[in-house]
């Protein structure tokens, strides 16, 4: 699907909603009431980087809404410019602009100015946390209520994901597991690496650890919170969208075209990306109870992505 809105014979920019049935309405932003607030203190255009990037396209890396209010990283003038921001919705009540420095476990260095990329909200064990993942790609937790205006915080390092990765969305959600049980996770959609994911459980017992304060012991290790890759590849935005798929915004590597798809929680992947052994059509399931289970997500996920015909 693709989608293009022209005005006077210009190309534009919209914000579409796009519904469960695949229908598509551009929003009319005259028919919406807006406020507006203004971040002060941005970083220095006279600042770039690798020549022509210029620093204020750092001014915000990443949002997130939770509680009544927006959360806002990137990067502000001064010696700590990794800052994150507390703005209540509606604007106009007063907003907090907190620098905040990490132990980069992969670069064995406190860092104070490479912003958070990517980040998160929730409760762990009762305390709002913001989950945050950095560039090359430390994992960190925040503890919202010291995000105080004016204040230069240190967040928690709970891991160290992989080096020469940039990470480009938090997102948390539920699930449930194999025994029926609902628990929370929190994925870490990265651009050159799989993404993580991770449980609540493991997360809430980093957050109330010491913290990574040591070096990796080399290039490419891991450290802290245990995590899964899970194979979701040219993933650009994902959101949760219900009690069984995740939505994404993807690259399709074969066209180059952008597509909005879902990813069932459990496989995120998606079967009909690639041929494999169990395509052909002479394969016979073998009979025992591995391959039972295969052959019935398999059927599952057929359904899921338009190919009931496809079921065996």
């Amino acid at each position: 699907m693709s989608l293009g809105f022209t005005v006077d014979g210009v190309d534009k920019a919209a914000v579409v909603i796009i519904s469960q049935d695949g229908s598509v309405e551009q929003l009319d932003f005259g028919k919406q009431s807006a406020t507006v607030f203004t971040l002060e203190d941005t970083a220095d255009e006279a600042i770039t980087f690798w020549r022509d990037v210029p620093a204020p396209t750092l001014t915000i890396t990443d949002l997130d809404f939770a509680n009544g209010e927006l959360f806002v990283s990137g990067i502000s003038t001064g010696e700590f410019a990794s800052t994150l921001r507390r703005v209540p919705f509606p604007f106009g009540a007063s907003s907090t602009s907190t620098s905040i420095e990490i132990f980069h476990a992969g670069h064995a260095q406190m860092e104070t100015r490479a912003p958070i990329r990517a980040m998160t909200v929730l409760e762990l064990d009762g305390v709002q946390t913001v989950v945050a993942a950095y560039t090359c790609t430390p994992l960190v937790t925040i503890d919202v209520s010291a995000l105080q205006d004016g204040s230069s915080i240190t967040g928690k390092t709970i891991a160290e994901l992989g080096y020469g990765n940039t990470p480009l969305d938090v997102i948390n959600f539920d699930a449930r597991d194999r025994e029926g049980n609902v628990e929370t996770f929190v994925l870490v959609v990265n651009r050159e690496m799989d993404a993580d994911l991770i449980t609540i459980n493991a997360l809430t017992e980093a957050a109330a650890a010491d913290g990574l304060f040591t070096a990796v012991p080399g290039l490419g290790a891991k450290a802290g919170v245990e995590t899964t890759t899970v194979p979701l590849s040219a993933v650009l935005h994902a959101a949760d969208q219900n009690s069984q798929f995740i939505l994404a915004m993807r690259r399709n590597l074969e066209s180059g075209a952008m597509e909005l798809v879902s990813f069932r929680k459990g496989s995120f992947f998606r079967l009909s990306n690639f041929i494999s052994e169990y395509n052909f059509p002479d394969y016979q399931y073998q009979d025992n109870k591995f391959a039972e289970g295969v052959r019935m997500f398999q059927n599952l996920m057929k359904k899921d992505e338009g190919f009931p015909d496809q079921v065996r």
